[in-house]
């Protein structure tokens, strides 16, 4: 396997996001590259961006902009690979300007290019214009390939040991700060609050980490907001249970945190779906496939201090012994790509 010469990264660079990870990988490997972050595309002032979103067809603001800013950072950087992580900020013109460089163009779909939430015309009109689209989730995998008519392979998520790793430097204050029955991290979709809600009604301890919690009366006192990752490695070996939920909007069959709460050495219990099961197999973590049967493995757990150990133990050693890291899906990326 050849290594690509040089790679071209758009995407959003925060920790908790794929681009971070991506650049570890790609430092990690020795692969020279450049990013582009899409925060480009957005003005300082969120109205203007809420207004581009709203009546541009999910768009930003300095879209126009952005998109003659990546050709140009192309022609001076000239990359083998461009590899775009998401849904949004490349348009079909600028792709076919990128591949008149000869650069391959590829994007790794983090969200379900139909999910209403994202889905946008010209977004989904530069899906045939990709050389490759690696998609995280089985569910969309054959409409892809219909639809863009270009090659698509299925990519799962990952977890990088450099920020998802069993936090040893927490104290005794600090645990007990953070200390739950249930911790949960991501937003607050409409399809989680409900769940959520029959959680702390029905007495649990919960920490909610994530974006938008504060937004319902129920569950704003459980809100935690958006934190640095290694406050969430902290509350992960504070919590006893590490809820995980997919998300029904994107038709998820995993998520970012199937791989990364077992990395941080946390109690899994996540729904049971064919994408977890062929990742984890049938006795490695907890997994429910309704309310009830969720209610009852937590109580299970929660009287089970050695479950939950064991439970952690053989989910760390799953996720760690499996291939699972965001280097492993470079190197996946690479045999994929031409």
């Amino acid at each position: 396997m050849e290594p690509f010469s040089s790679l071209f990264l758009v995407g959003n660079f925060q920790e908790h996001h794929v681009g971070f990870h991506f650049e570890c990988a790609a430092r990690n490997i020795q692969i020279p590259f450049s990013s582009f972050d899409i925060s480009q595309a957005r003005s300082n002032i969120s109205m203007l961006n809420k207004l581009a979103w709203h009546f541009r067809d999910k768009t930003y603001w300095a879209q126009k902009d952005f998109q003659k800013k990546l050709i140009e950072s192309a022609k001076v950087i000239r990359p083998s690979h461009l590899l775009v992580l998401g849904t949004s900020a490349v348009c079909k013109e600028t792709l076919v300007a990128l591949q008149k460089l000869s650069i391959v163009t590829i994007n790794f779909l983090t969200d379900d290019p139909w999910n209403t939430n994202h889905s946008s015309n010209w977004f989904n009109e530069s899906l045939s214009h990709y050389n490759v689209l690696l998609t995280p989730r089985i569910a969309n995998l054959n409409q892809l390939k219909e639809f863009s008519k270009t090659k698509v392979d299925y990519l799962p998520f990952a977890y990088n040991p450099e920020v998802h790793f069993e936090e040893s430097d927490i104290s005794e204050l600090e645990k007990r700060e953070l200390a739950s029955d249930i911790i949960f991290f991501g937003g607050a979709d409409s399809d989680r609050i409900p769940l959520i809600h029959k959680l702390i009604r029905h007495g649990f301890q919960i920490n909610l980490f994530g974006g938008y919690w504060n937004q319902d009366k129920l569950t704003r006192p459980f809100s935690r907001g958006i934190v640095p990752v290694k406050t969430l490695r902290k509350a992960v070996k504070a919590s006893k249970i590490c809820l995980n939920l997919v998300r029904r909007a994107n038709r998820d069959g995993h998520v970012m945190r199937t791989f990364e709460v077992p990395a941080m050495g946390g109690c899994l219990l996540t729904e049971k779906t064919e994408e977890h099961l062929a990742i984890f197999g049938e006795n490695t973590v907890k997994m429910f496939e309704t309310e009830k049967d969720l209610i009852q493995k937590i109580e299970t757990l929660l009287s089970s201090p050695d479950l939950r150990k064991q439970t952690t133990l053989e989910g760390r050693k799953k996720i760690l012994s499996s291939h699972n890291t965001y280097v492993d899906r470079l190197q996946s990326i690479m045999r994929i790509a031409p």
